[in-house]
């Protein structure tokens, strides 16, 4: 059964799927191409990898490290990203949508992964285009040991 999105929540929808077909196909070549689906002038980004740069313990990325970090991780990993079960809301020029980004390859020192991540995208509709304006990515974690679990889910 497809799932029925509003108008509005469908364009957030094909966005993702843009922002996903550009992570498994241009990225290895140019990490660059996906950064189009972004904001990132007003970019905040939460990733679930330290950065120098970032604040609190360097998992926030603000806006003016954003690129330099989009740059710095897009080269360690090789592999196909799936965006699953995404639940899309959109009212006038805001939106956002919740998924699960499974992505399974390997490094490029050749060891293999596989990582399920929470992903939440805040966007903002400008000029007719939708644009990721705030993006938070986490691993659930084991309340009893404290550790993330990065492969509690697969497709």
């Amino acid at each position: 059964m497809s799932e029925q999105f509003s108008p509005l929540e469908q364009e957030i929808v094909d966005l993702e799927r843009k922002l996903e077909n550009s992570v498994n196909g241009a990225f290895n070549e140019d990490p660059g191409d996906a950064l189009k689906y972004f904001d990132t002038i007003k970019m905040r980004f939460f990733d679930v990898m330290p950065h120098e740069g970032g604040h609190y313990g360097g998992l926030e990325i603000p806006s003016d490290h954003f690129v330099a970090h989009w740059y710095k991780i897009a080269p360690m990993f090789v592999g196909k990203i799936q965006f699953l079960s995404l639940q899309p809301h959109a009212c006038g020029d805001v939106g956002f949508v919740s998924m699960i980004q499974y992505y399974k390859g390997r490094t490029r020192d050749g060891q293999e992964f596989e990582m399920a991540l929470r992903a939440t995208d805040g966007l903002r509709k400008r000029d007719g285009e939708w644009k990721i304006v705030h993006e938070h990515l986490s691993f659930p974690i084991d309340m009893t040991t404290r550790e993330g679990q990065p492969t509690l889910w697969r497709p």
